[in-house]
């Protein structure tokens, strides 16, 4: 009902209306959420974020946050938009073919299109009969030295990296991208622009740029976890849009819209990337409005401290009837005391 309600609002006002909801697929907008970063390291920072706290130590979070730099600055090497899809084919069940397809074009780049003509003896004789081996190690002995290229010192580090260490220090980020992935999301989540399939594609900062409503049902009652995963993602879009917006005009938003965003249930959307936003959202000219039941539910996702920090962050409270002892007692000391006649 809230969203035809809030379509029936956004028609009368002439303002647009999107509705993205992976239950509702065939009519959902898809949202690119790796559309829009300054530099190759947000994209890791942005995924690896979701497989735990990025304030904890966690060094299958680091070894994923590595994996995943090292695909998308390969992707863009070979000219291929990074999205959730082709990342996580690249990273679980392609390696090999993204990394014969940075070697070729650094072998294109310097001898030619025709370079396998040139130099398919050499490199089938280094590689002893393998294709890749040759190509790796014909970098490394004839070229690394002479005219390196970064994201080849890269490929080839990943290829000669052990493939049973590797499958172990992946074993966080492999169910992360498969929630991200899955049917209806690979779909929703990664869209391709060049293909007519009829489906609205939107990305957040186009939004906040131009305006308009978005609303995002993250059905978390029949699929918590990728629920979770979902709208953290989401965040993290929103929470690098907020910094690109800031670090762009810097003190001086005026040039920005002023953008709205709405949590409800905020305890399913909290993580670090939801805390920036509270902290230092409004020096981008985002206003932030989060929504919960009860504090303890706050706590349960976290942790007290994390609740309280929600609490310090908010600066404008609206409290309707509370049976939760633990919220009444927090909620009561916000308000002063008065003489009543």
């Amino acid at each position: 009902a809230l969203p035809i309600s809030m379509k029936a609002e956004c028609d009368a006002l002439g303002i647009p209306f999107y509705s993205f909801h992976p239950s509702h697929a065939s009519t959902s907008v898809a949202i690119d959420p790796l559309r829009n970063y300054a530099r190759d390291t947000e994209i890791a920072s942005r995924i690896a974020g979701v497989v735990s706290d990025p304030n904890k130590p966690d060094p299958f979070r680091d070894f994923s946050w590595y994996v995943l730099y090292r695909t998308t600055i390969g992707c863009r090497y070979i000219g291929e938009r990074p999205t959730l899809v082709r990342l996580k084919n690249y990273m679980l069940t392609h390696r090999n073919v993204l990394f014969t397809k940075v070697l070729s074009r650094y072998l294109s780049e310097h001898f030619g299109p025709d370079w396998w003509d040139q130099l398919d003896g050499e490199i089938m004789a280094l590689g002893e009969d393998d294709k890749l081996a040759g190509m790796v190690a014909f970098y490394l002995e004839r070229m690394q030295a002479t005219h390196p290229e970064h994201v080849c010192d890269e490929m080839c580090a990943a290829y000669k990296h052990p493939h049973e260490h590797y499958q172990k220090m992946t074993t966080s980020l492999q169910p992360l991208m498969a929630n991200l992935t899955a049917a209806p999301l690979d779909e929703l989540l990664s869209p391709e622009y060049d293909v007519n399939s009829g489906r609205k594609i939107i990305d957040l900062k186009s939004l906040f740029d131009t305006g308009g409503v978005l609303h995002i049902a993250i059905d978390s009652l029949s699929d918590h976890q990728t629920a979770s995963k979902l709208v953290q993602l989401l965040v993290a879009d929103a929470s690098g849009i907020a910094g690109s917006r800031y670090n762009t005009e810097g003190a001086d938003t005026g040039n920005n819209r002023r953008v709205s965003l709405f949590f409800d249930e905020a305890h399913a959307a909290l993580c670090e990337q939801l805390l920036s936003l509270l902290a230092q959202g409004r020096a981008a000219k985002l206003e932030m409005t989060v929504v919960t039941q009860t504090i303890p539910d706050l706590a349960a996702k976290a942790s007290e401290a994390v609740a309280d920090r929600v609490i310090g962050l908010c600066n404008n409270w609206i409290t309707t009837r509370v049976s939760d002892p633990t919220t009444q007692t927090k909620m009561a000391a916000n308000f002063a005391k008065v003489d009543v006649e």
